[in-house]
């Protein structure tokens, strides 16, 4: 019976932790435009002094927040979302990206090759 409770425990603890680990991780992104839009996005990561951890810092603020390790690339998501919503825009095949200082004044475009790259804009950025 000890054996059996043993087992048992320790597939609960691998079990938890998977769990934990797999709700820590971000939404799946698209590659190529991703990395695209990443040079225009306002927010980077910076890693904190004394190697702690890491902060997600405003381009535009200078603002830095420190949410929990588990929470950041969520936080980081979230934040970019936010900023698409409101800086980019989809006309026909091409994704138009906005300055985050100026609204009016365009700074990129890219063109959307794939309905599975157009598909993943709208629903990751919302727009």
């Amino acid at each position: 019976m000890n054996k059996f409770f043993l087992l048992g425990v320790t597939l609960i603890i691998v079990f938890i932790g998977f769990s934990t680990i797999d709700q820590a991780q971000p939404e799946p992104k698209n590659d190529r435009i991703y990395q695209y839009l990443k040079p225009f996005t306002p927010y980077t990561l910076e890693k904190k002094f004394g190697g702690s951890g890491f902060a997600i810092v405003s381009k535009v603020s200078g603002v830095k927040e420190k949410p929990p390790a588990m929470e950041l690339m969520k936080r980081l998501d979230y934040l970019e979302k936010l900023w698409g919503q409101e800086f980019l825009k989809i006309e026909g095949d091409t994704l138009i990206v906005y300055d985050y200082n100026d609204k009016t004044k365009e700074v990129g475009r890219i063109k959307l090759v794939l309905e599975k790259e157009k598909q993943w804009v709208k629903t990751f950025y919302g727009i």
